[in-house]
């Protein structure tokens, strides 16, 4: 009985480096669209408008996490549980500073330029 090797398939290249590129193009995006939400964050908590703040945050922890913006994703998450106590409002407002930082850093990264 003869047994045929099947060689090892070679990877698309270029279907890699488009995904890539569109990856990129996404995350570049995603961290453009940053300021934006900040922008709501500190405008809601000015107004003491907690449960819009919570909405923010609570969308800034699950699309950072998506994007890979792990620091961003805690610190939104730390803002939702300081809002757990309302009548906290050093704490919340300590939060949001710490989020403001994290997307400010995030917002300066740049992502690989594609060819």
């Amino acid at each position: 009985m003869k047994t045929e090797k099947n060689p090892a398939k070679q990877p698309d290249i270029g279907r890699m480096t488009a995904q890539l590129a569109s990856d990129n193009d996404r995350v570049a995006c995603y961290l453009h669209g940053l300021t934006s939400h900040v922008d709501r964050v500190i405008s809601a908590s000015q107004e003491n408008d907690w449960q819009e703040v919570r909405r923010v945050s609570e969308f800034l922890m699950r699309s950072s996490s998506v994007y890979g913006l792990s620091e961003v994703a805690r610190s939104a998450e730390q803002v939702c549980r300081a809002l757990d106590d309302p009548a906290n409002t050093v704490e919340i407002k300590r939060n949001i500073l710490k989020l403001i930082g994290r997307c400010g850093s995030a917002g300066r990264r740049q992502p690989v330029k594609s060819a």
